[in-house]
């Protein structure tokens, strides 16, 4: 295999086969990105670790076809530091693949192109093409939430959903993800209008690596849509001129809906920066390890958060807000608290509280489909 491809081209390649390729992997192959020409002016790119795949093709000048597979870390890290000129790539005898820029030259270590696992172009079933920009934001909003207890391993991954829109059916879907780690939940729906109608409903378990490429390779996309199908207990995201296949996690995701409670008793309306400001100083004391915190929502107006630690001492913190029921005192993790604000990104947010026991719902002010439960902690 000859060819000749921009440096800058060569380096996003590389850079993506690198986010997927495992890099715990006792597998040599695995640490490799497989390079096949596809007729004369495109290279097809793929790398694997069998739970998330990419493919992707990327222009450049073929003077030779063939194959070959390179080690990404490597590669990655000589490429980056190549004048910005056409770099020539080629194979050598015994796999060794040279590449020329202007007056540097590399010789890089590969591996048998015929050892790289076989990658069958997936023939996906029901694809539904979502606008980037509501897929991107479903499944950020939901990523921090993730679990990392491989024990349970249902939660680790962002369950996702899509079914036909209520309200116009054959003209939009409304999208779901769910994600929580035990501590906390994090839902989102939103309708997304979509070109054609979507076929049969969709559910999937998505593990975190499959959502963190999404989110990569969608954010460094230049489409404007996403296409979504099944392939063999997998799912396919189709951006652009890259194919992304995420293994689903075969398992059943627990009933989230009861964990939400339906209509909170007491409701807080407040400014972001006025919580987290009063937040910040409470937990200022509290210990790392746990950021306890205790928060208290009077009728008459007050929001108020108290943290404590014996070795360093106490702190109360309090700000006007707008509280609507009686009054409401719960322990929370000032961490998970500072998160959920975070999401919620936007001037003003509500709060749903139900007594000590029961968990809080952070959501923004202007419902916008997006909310995230914070399980209590024992005061």
């Amino acid at each position: 295999m000859k060819i000749r491809m921009e440096q800058r081209i060569l380096e996003s390649a590389l850079a993506a086969a690198r986010g997927i390729v495992d890099k715990k992997s006792v597998l040599n192959v695995l640490a490799h990105a497989h390079f096949e020409t596809v007729g004369k002016d495109v290279v097809r790119v793929s790398a694997t670790d069998y739970d998330v795949t990419l493919i992707a093709t990327y222009p450049c000048e073929v003077e030779e076809a063939g194959s070959a597979c390179i080690a990404c870390n490597g590669a990655l890290a000589a490429v980056k530091t190549l004048p910005d000129l056409p770099v020539t790539l080629a194979t050598m005898p015994n796999h060794w693949a040279d590449m020329a820029c202007g007056k540097a030259r590399l010789h890089m270590l590969g591996i048998p192109p015929e050892d790289f696992p076989v990658i069958p172009p997936p023939d996906a079933s029901g694809i539904v093409m979502l606008a980037r920009t509501d897929l991107l934001r479903v499944m950020g909003y939901c990523a921090p939430c993730v679990s990392a207890d491989v024990t349970r391993f249902a939660l680790c991954g962002v369950l996702l959903e899509l079914d036909p829109a209520p309200d116009d059916p054959a003209h939009a879907v409304r999208a779901q993800a769910t994600a929580t780690d035990g501590h906390r939940l994090a839902h989102i729906a939103q309708t997304c209008p979509v070109p054609d109608a979507l076929r049969e409903p969709l559910r999937a378990i998505l593990h975190r690596r499959g959502v963190e490429e999404i989110r990569r390779v969608g954010g460094a996309g230049d489409c404007d849509t996403i296409g979504i199908g099944r392939h063999e207990g997998s799912i396919v995201f189709y951006c652009g001129a890259s194919l992304l296949i995420v293994k689903a996690i075969e398992d059943e995701f627990p009933e989230y809906q009861k964990i939400i409670p339906e209509a909170p008793p007491t409701l807080v309306n407040v400014g972001s920066a006025d919580i987290e400001a009063v937040l910040k100083t409470a937990a200022s004391v509290t210990s790392a390890k746990v950021a306890l915190v205790k928060l208290t929502a009077d009728p008459d107006g007050k929001l108020t958060f108290f943290g404590s630690n014996p070795d360093s001492g106490d702190a109360t913190a309090t700000c006007d807000a707008d509280v609507k029921g009686p009054t409401a005192t719960i322990g929370l993790n000032a961490r998970f608290v500072a998160e959920a604000l975070d999401a919620c990104d936007a001037a003003d947010v509500r709060l749903g509280l139900t007594d000590d026991a029961s968990p809080v719902v952070f959501r923004a002010f202007e419902d916008d489909g997006a909310l995230t439960v914070v399980m209590p902690m024992r005061i």
